[in-house]
């Protein structure tokens, strides 16, 4: 349903649009994405300082598909699912 809605094909190519489009949309949001190979986890950190909701604005479609892809990308596997990710937001002015 939430595919359908927001025209996610969930192909490589979508991905790879959905998520330049998401950058271009908040650049410096993303600061590192990686995989800690001890626990097995995927890490995530990113700049709330970066997000902002005038920017936002009529573009929802475009921030719920690039989450969408980065989400994807946090959980490729029941594996990592079940082993959890690790969210680090930078908040501090």
């Amino acid at each position: 349903m939430f595919r359908e809605e927001y025209n996610i094909l969930d192909t490589l190519h979508d991905g790879v649009l959905a998520l330049s489009v998401f950058v271009d949309l908040f650049p410096e949001f993303h600061l590192s994405f990686t995989y800690d190979h001890e626990q097995g986890t995927f890490i995530i950190i990113y700049d709330l300082r970066r997000f902002s909701l005038a920017q936002l604005k009529g573009k929802e479609e475009s921030w719920l598909r690039g989450s969408y892809y980065t989400l994807t990308a946090l959980n490729p596997d029941l594996e990592a699912i079940r082993r959890g990710v690790i969210l680090i937001n930078e908040c501090k002015e």
